[in-house]
C-alpha cells in the first residue's frame, strides 16, 4: 500500500480525492489518501472522518468497524480495534513498539478521552465490516 501511495503514477488518482504537494509528503502521510487506496487495492469501504470526535470513534468501534487514528506529535497512525464502555477507552494497536508511552509494545495499548483530545489530530478513517 505504501509503495502503491508513493507511486508517481498514481498520483492523479490520489489527488482527485485531496491535492497537495508530494514533494512535501509521502503519500502514505496523507490521511484523506487512505479511503480510495484501500478502495482500489482491497476493495474495502473506508470513509474519512474530517472532524473526529471521541463520541464519533467511540460509536464506529461500538458497532463492529476499525479506525484508523493519527497521532499529532509524532505524526503516526495507529489501529483503533474496540471500545471499552467499562472503562471509556479506546483499545488500539501501533506498529511502533518503542514510541515512549507505550505500555504493551504497542499491542493492545489503550487510549483516553482527555489523551485523544490532547495528543490526536482530528481526523479519522473508519473501515466498515465485511458487508455494509
Amino acid at each position: 500500500m505504501t509503495i502503491w501511495m508513493n507511486d508517481p503514477s498514481n498520483k492523479k488518482i490520489l489527488e482527485s480525492e485531496f491535492a497537495v504537494s508530494q514533494d512535501k509528503y509521502m503519500g502514505n502521510e496523507i490521511i484523506e489518501w487512505y479511503p480510495i487506496t484501500v478502495m482500489i487495492l482491497f476493495g474495502v469501504k473506508a470513509t474519512l472522518i474530517k472532524k473526529a470526535t471521541w463520541e464519533k470513534l467511540t460509536e464506529e468501534l461500538s458497532i463492529g468497524n476499525a479506525v484508523q487514528i493519527l497521532r499529532a506529535e509524532p505524526g503516526h497512525f495507529q489501529s483503533a480495534l474496540w471500545y471499552d464502555e467499562k472503562t471509556d477507552t479506546i483499545i488500539y494497536n501501533d506498529s511502533w513498539p518503542d514510541r515512549k508511552g507505550m505500555k504493551n509494545r504497542g499491542f493492545n495499548e489503550t487510549l483516553t478521552k482527555d489523551e485523544f483530545n490532547y495528543l490526536y489530530v482530528k481526523k479519522a478513517v473508519v473501515y466498515q465490516k465485511k458487508g455494509d
